[in-house]
């Protein structure tokens, strides 16, 4: 999101599957529970999500992240 005017900071909610989930930085790292595919969303708001009070929010922004577990061969050390 752009800078805005009066030093408004906005936040960003970031969900996975729906759940709110990472802080309020326009970055996060997420931890997945298992293989599957997931939804990972972001919007940002400019206001108190917790209070209800919103100057403004963005449309989210998602994706869907496969996660899959690999196999890693590991060659013997001789």
């Amino acid at each position: 999101m752009a800078p805005q005017p009066g030093g408004c900071t906005p936040e960003y909610v970031w969900t996975l599957d729906g759940i709110q989930v990472g802080g309020n930085a326009d970055a996060t790292s997420i931890c997945f529970p298992d293989e599957g595919t997931f939804a990972v969303c972001v919007y940002a708001v400019i206001g108190n999500p917790e209070s209800g009070s919103i100057c403004y929010e963005t449309p989210a922004k998602c994706i869907n992240v496969v996660v899959e577990k690999r196999r890693i061969k590991w060659q013997s050390q001789e």
